[in-house]
């Protein structure tokens, strides 16, 4: 392979949290972003972190001034703890009409993850889950959102817990 580029990007380290990819750890990623003119073409990249060899990934083409968010290892100083809370019903609404008895409720649902850092420095952690159109995330917002994902971000700080608690409803 030949270096086609030698121009500094931005990169931003981050963790990625997919229970459908890993149940306990998040991958170590990087939100990298093309800071130079040049079209970066699809293809492998090695990433080191400062100086050591850190992983391998793979990367989408990237034009000028465009983000992708890539993983390139398994952080096993970082473990995510997830527990969904039973739905709660309420019912907003009774209505008699043509002899029937119609009931609006709301269903609400919160889903606690729990992010320990063991070592090392504080580090951002996505958080990501399904969109699913049938429920409306109440809180918090999401950083970003996908076609199929929706990001939550939350900071993990070593030897300290972090919670963050998504709460959604539909009716």
């Amino acid at each position: 392979m030949l270096a086609i580029g030698n121009d500094a990007v931005k990169g931003e380290k981050v963790d990625i949290y997919n229970p459908a990819v890993h149940g306990k750890h998040p991958l170590a990623g990087l939100r990298l972003t093309n800071t130079t003119d040049l079209h970066l073409l699809q293809g492998p990249v090695t990433l080191f972190d400062d100086g050591e060899y850190a992983g391998d990934a793979r990367i989408e083409d990237i034009s000028p001034g465009s983000t992708r968010l890539i993983s390139y290892a398994l952080d096993l100083e970082t473990e995510v703890a997830v527990e969904s809370k039973p739905e709660e019903r309420e019912t907003t609404l009774l209505q008699i009409s043509k002899g029937g008895l119609h009931a609006k409720q709301k269903i609400s649902r919160k889903t606690h993850y729990t992010v320990k850092k063991s070592a090392g420095h504080a580090k951002k952690v996505l958080l990501e889950r399904p969109v699913d159109p049938t429920w409306k995330t109440v809180q918090p917002a999401a950083v970003e959102t996908t076609r199929s994902l929706s990001r939550f971000a939350v900071t993990a700080e070593p030897g300290k817990t972090a919670v963050l608690v998504i709460s959604e409803e539909r009716e």
